[in-house]
């Protein structure tokens, strides 16, 4: 499906929106080319590196994406993410049962090691089980705002990994 319209305060319509990487890329990575610091392109870029990694298509099942970047702010400072793990993923993952450097590749799904412009990383992101608390509090975090003058609610992005 389409990422719908951004509302007139510039935000995603409330709701979780299903969409590929790629009409991520084309509604908010900068197609046109306008953004002048690259932040918008470096961001996609990030993003698409980490799902094209095989161990996120092994662990995860999908992604909420939300913050600035899929807004219509101009420059935005990162992507927010949550990773939602596949059954069992991340215990297995934690537990050292499926690879010795556990620690390293949450980091780098989360995007702790992601690029950083002015100290701050481009991705910001959380791995949660598929319906466990921590999955769930954040996904209704993502679909509010607390900022002053922003929406009560908004919508997400949801990106299954293939």
């Amino acid at each position: 499906m389409p990422i719908p319209g951004l509302t007139p305060d510039g935000w995603l319509p409330p709701g979780e929106h299903e969409c590929t990487i790629d009409e991520i890329g084309a509604t908010f990575g900068d197609p046109e080319g306008t953004d002048q610091s690259g932040k918008r392109r470096r961001i996609m870029s990030e993003l698409r590196a980490l799902l094209a990694s095989d161990l996120a298509r092994e662990l995860v099942d999908h992604l909420y994406v939300d913050g600035s970047f899929v807004s219509r702010k101009s420059a935005p400072n990162d992507v927010d993410i949550v990773l939602g793990m596949r059954a069992g993923a991340l215990d297995s993952l934690l537990s050292g049962a499926l690879v010795p450097q556990a620690t390293a590749i949450l980091a780098k799904l989360e995007g702790k090691l992601s690029e950083r412009i002015d100290g701050k990383k481009l991705v910001n992101g959380f791995a949660a089980a598929i319906g466990d608390e921590k999955y769930e509090r954040m996904r209704r975090w993502f679909k509010s705002d607390v900022r002053q003058g922003g929406p009560q609610v908004k919508g997400i992005l949801k990106v299954v990994v293939l």
